[in-house]
């Protein structure tokens, strides 16, 4: 989904990196699909990074931990799924994931996102099925806020 090459990586002293990550100073999309930015807290080291995800799945194991708290999370979205001439970047309350299971296989349907002012995107995969039959699964992933100010 992102995509980079070699010549924009960044090079940092050992001290303030960990070994295992890689930094660099551009990035691109090739798909035009949403993506999630999401701000995070480390509760243990009081760190915050902002995370880039195109994975409903990633920002839900986010949700999960115990000691990564959420404090924003914004919903990037193409002018095709926002309805408008551009990109929007919106706050993103709820995630709801369709699918479908049909014998042992599993066929993921689309998604709706709940925006914070009460909009509701939806981003459908294959139109052959309604989203309110009963043989489509839904799966919530709510998104609750980590508020600094209130621990």
């Amino acid at each position: 989904m992102f995509q980079t090459s070699r010549s924009s990586e960044i090079s940092l002293p050992a001290s303030l990196g960990d070994g295992d990550h890689q930094q660099w100073h551009t990035i691109s999309q090739t798909l035009m699909t949403c993506w999630f930015h999401v701000h995070c807290i480390n509760l243990s080291t009081r760190l915050e990074k902002v995370l880039f995800t195109g994975m409903p799945e990633v920002l839900e194991e986010v949700t999960r931990s115990p000691r990564v708290k959420i404090s924003e999370v914004n919903i990037v979205t193409p002018p095709q799924l926002n309805m408008t001439g551009g990109w929007e970047l919106s706050p993103l309350q709820q995630i709801t994931i369709f699918e479908r299971y049909h014998k042992e296989n599993k066929a993921l349907i689309g998604f709706q996102y709940l925006l914070m002012d009460g909009r509701v995107l939806t981003d459908q995969f294959d139109r052959r099925f309604k989203l309110s039959r009963s043989d489509i699964e839904r799966r919530v992933i709510s998104i609750q806020l980590y508020s600094s100010q209130s621990h």
